[in-house]
């Protein structure tokens, strides 16, 4: 019987990598985020992002990722820092938020991107926000870190599309 279930998982397994698609090709690229300082007089700091995926493509199966990768340098440990990415450009599309412990001094969130790319060059504009609890009295946290954007393509063309790029600008703290 044991070896009926082991089977079973081996086949499972296979089943698995079989039908995961990976990219035939991919593009990114990333920005720093201006370092900034959370404490008692500001408990939030809010970054606008700008993403654009440029070329001719072709972007069939497109698929992709805006991420914040942040770095937090606390004097002492604090309590818990939110990071939340939500999109600007799809408001309907859920934000994701990241509840980052005080043991933890790096975070990466990420928040699907290219959702609707039908012109060149295919925008996306999203917002990032960093934050505490304003009603604690916390020591300062120095923040640190870069915004990513990454496209990738399942299309049957093994080569990255020509004269594409991604470009990210940050600005901010706001």
């Amino acid at each position: 019987m044991k070896w009926l279930i082991r089977m079973l998982i081996v086949l499972a397994a296979l089943a698995a990598i079989a039908s995961s698609q990976i990219p035939n090709w991919e593009l990114h690229a990333s920005e720093p985020m201006a370092s900034a300082t959370l404490d008692s007089q500001t408990t939030s700091l809010r970054y606008l992002v700008h993403a654009e995926l440029r070329g001719p493509g072709p972007f069939e199966d497109l698929n992709g990722y805006v991420a914040a990768r942040v770095d937090a340098r606390p004097s002492q440990p604090t309590p818990i820092t939110t990071i939340e990415i939500r999109s600007l450009t799809h408001p309907d599309e859920m934000p994701t938020t990241e509840m980052v412990p005080a043991t933890v001094s790096h975070a990466d969130v990420y928040l699907d991107a290219w959702l609707a790319c039908t012109t060149d060059p295919c925008a996306e504009d999203y917002e990032v926000i960093i934050s505490r609890d304003p009603t604690l009295e916390l020591p300062p946290l120095d923040i640190t870190g870069e915004i990513e954007a990454w496209a990738g393509g399942l299309t049957d063309t093994k080569t990255m599309p020509e004269n594409s790029e991604v470009v990210v600008t940050v600005t901010g703290p706001l």
